[in-house]
């Protein structure tokens, strides 16, 4: 409900409705064997927000610390190695989190 008051105009109330959307995947983001590449992430809250990162695959890793605070819309590159494990596939995911909210997937690709 927003509700706008002025002493000579007197008060206006109406209800406002909005929508959102999940974030999207993004990629598949290259990743060479035994190179880093940069996924882009920005926060777009108006707050600080701590995130998780996390990989669904053994075979790629961050040397970006997790949890990660990130400034109100400011963005930091997450940094994305790729080593192949025996036993799993070349492919993952990266899932950046912040409590109950949806994920940001970025899907990977080791070359």
């Amino acid at each position: 409900m927003l509700v706008l008051t002025h002493p000579e105009g007197g008060e206006f109330t109406c209800v406002l409705v909005g929508n959102s959307s999940a974030p999207m995947p993004q990629g598949p983001y290259r990743c060479p064997v035994g190179k880093s590449i940069n996924a882009e992430f920005k926060n777009p809250f108006f707050e600080p927000v701590e995130f998780s990162i996390r990989f669904d695959s053994p075979s790629f890793t961050s040397g970006t610390k997790s949890p990660l605070r990130i400034d109100a819309k400011k963005g930091v590159a997450i940094s994305v190695t790729y080593k192949p494990v025996a036993g799993y596939e070349g492919t993952g995911r990266l899932i950046v989190s912040a409590g109950d909210l949806p994920p940001w997937i970025y899907y990977l690709q080791g070359e």
